[in-house]
Order: structure tokens, then C-alpha cells, then sequence
């Protein structure tokens, strides 16, 4: 069962995918602004930039066959009216696919997954990449020669992964051919 960690962004999303607990595949997908803006009001091109992400997360879903979400959601802690209101677009816009694709999904904050990543919830984008980076050295050329920001994007995906490792649908994909008991609710259900 293949998995897809996301890094949800406005302009750039990391997207790491994963089946039985290995890394198979890592990208990020980018948005560039319109360059003519008088030809283009700035919330059409907000639109303009969420539907290209949204095309490109899809497209990667149907083409590697994925079959859960294990989604880093922005949290609110931007620094400016701006940030704040493209943090909200990617989140509105990762929560329309899951519902679109209906796929399960885990979501996880930041501080999850700078601290699965490196132990510390206050860990800076340079620490998770290189910690990342050691955990998957068949991947770290790749991902070092990535601009910073998409670098950066990869590596808080892979580190969503880390995040989920002990939770549902992770281990639910590393065992699908046997028996797996998940905590639902307060009651144990057995899945096959």
C-alpha cells in the first residue's frame, strides 16, 4: 500500500511517497506567480495557483497508485496578513482533495514533525533536512540538489512520514497482508 506525505503549501508542496516503509519517490510541486498583473486581479491568481497545486497533487495520487494522505497542515503562525491568508488557501485546498479523492488521512502539525524528524519541536528547515537527508541516504543527492525551498518542502514531507510512523494507516501499509489491530475510537477493531 503506498502512501503519500504531504508538506502543504501555497506556493510549493512537498511530496514524498512511500510503500512498505520505503521511500520510493520525493518532489515538489511549485507555483510561480502571473507575471503580468495588470492583466490579472491577485485572487485570481491565488486561484490560478491552488488549481495548479491541486492538479499536481492529484496527478501524482493517480500516478503512483496511493492509497493514504499523511498531510502536514499549515498551523496559523504566519508573520504577516498575507502568509496567514495563503496558509488558509493551502489548507482549504488539501482538505478539498482529501474529500475529492477520498482517500484516508492523518494529519500532523509542525512541531510533530520537527520532533519525529529531529527531537525537537523548535528544530530549524536546515536540521530536518539534514536529518532527513541521513535517515534516506539513497534519496539525500536528490534532495541536496533541490533549490532550498523545494529542499525544504521534501524534507518536512519525508518528516510527516516519520511523524505517522507508529500510527494507523502506517502500519496498516507495512503489514497489509496480515493481520493489523487499530485503536478506534475506544473500541479494537481488527482489519484484514
Amino acid at each position: 500500500m503506498r502512501l503519500m506525505a504531504i508538506d502543504v503549501g501555497f506556493v510549493s508542496s512537498g511530496v514524498a511517497i512511500f510503500e512498505n516503509g520505503n521511500l520510493i519517490h520525493v518532489d515538489c510541486i511549485e507555483t510561480k506567480p502571473i507575471k503580468n498583473k495588470q492583466a490579472v486581479y491577485a485572487a485570481h491568481q491565488d486561484v490560478l495557483r491552488i488549481q495548479a497545486m491541486t492538479r499536481g497533487i492529484v496527478y501524482l495520487i493517480g500516478k503512483w497508485d496511493v492509497r493514504g494522505l499523511l498531510v502536514e497542515i499549515p498551523h496559523g503562525g504566519a508573520q504577516s496578513g498575507r502568509a496567514m491568508r495563503a496558509m488558509g488557501l493551502a489548507s482549504g485546498m488539501i482538505g478539498s482533495i482529501v474529500e475529492c479523492v477520498k482517500l484516508p488521512v492523518e494529519w500532523y502539525l509542525p512541531n510533530q514533525t520537527r520532533i519525529a524528524a529531529c527531537g525537537n519541536r523548535k528544530a530549524s528547515k536546515d536540521e530536518v533536512v539534514r536529518k532527513m537527508s541521513e535517515a534516506y541516504p539513497d534519496w539525500s543527492e536528490r534532495i541536496m540538489s533541490m533549490t532550498q525551498t523545494k529542499r525544504e518542502a521534501c524534507a518536512d514531507a519525508i518528516s510527516t512520514y516519520e511523524a505517522a510512523k507508529n500510527n494507523s494507516l502506517v502500519r496498516l501499509s507495512n503489514n497489509e497482508n496480515k493481520k493489523v489491530s487499530i485503536q478506534i475510537s475506544q473500541n479494537q477493531k481488527t482489519l484484514v
